[in-house]
C-alpha cells in the first residue's frame, strides 16, 4: 500500500486508493506520463508536464474501462473522496514546510500534516494515510 513512483515521476495514489475513488478494481496504472494534448499520439510525447495525465485501467461489472486522467482532476477526486471520510482536510503552501495537506479523521483528533514536493503529492499521501487509518477502525 502507499503512493507509487518511478524515477522522477509524480507520486501516484496506490491501486487500493484508486479502486476506492473510482469504485472499481484498478488493474493497471500506466507508468508513463503524457501531455494531455498528445494522449492520442503517444509516439510524439515531448516531455511537457504542464498538463499531464495518467492511464488507469479499471475493472467493473461491464468489463474494463481505460481512462486518461489529468493529474489535477485526480488530485481533486482524491480530496473529494477524503471529504467523505474525515472531519477536516486542507492543503496549500506554507513557507516553513512547503506544500502540505493536513487532515483530522475525528473532531477531537489533532490534525496530521503531510508535506511533499507538490500539493498533489501531499494530497495523495494524506489520502493514503486516511485509508490506512480507516482500515484500522
Amino acid at each position: 500500500m502507499g503512493t507509487t513512483t518511478k524515477g522522477n515521476a509524480m507520486i501516484l495514489p496506490s491501486r487500493e486508493l484508486l479502486s476506492k475513488i473510482f469504485n472499481g478494481n484498478i488493474t493497471h496504472i500506466d507508468d508513463k506520463v503524457f501531455p494531455r494534448a498528445l494522449v492520442t499520439n503517444r509516439a510524439e510525447y515531448l516531455g511537457d508536464t504542464t498538463n499531464i495525465s495518467y492511464g488507469i485501467k479499471i475493472a467493473n461489472q461491464n468489463g474494463y474501462t481505460y481512462k486518461e486522467i489529468n493529474i489535477y482532476e485526480l488530485t481533486h477526486m482524491c480530496k473529494e473522496w477524503a471529504l467523505d471520510k474525515v472531519f477536516f482536510i486542507q492543503s496549500g503552501y506554507a513557507d516553513q514546510i512547503g506544500w502540505y495537506c493536513s487532515f483530522a479523521v475525528m473532531p477531537e483528533d489533532e490534525p496530521r500534516v503531510i508535506n511533499a514536493d507538490t500539493e498533489s503529492e501531499s494530497i495523495f499521501k494524506a489520502c493514503e494515510g486516511i485509508l490506512q487509518q480507516k482500515d484500522k477502525q
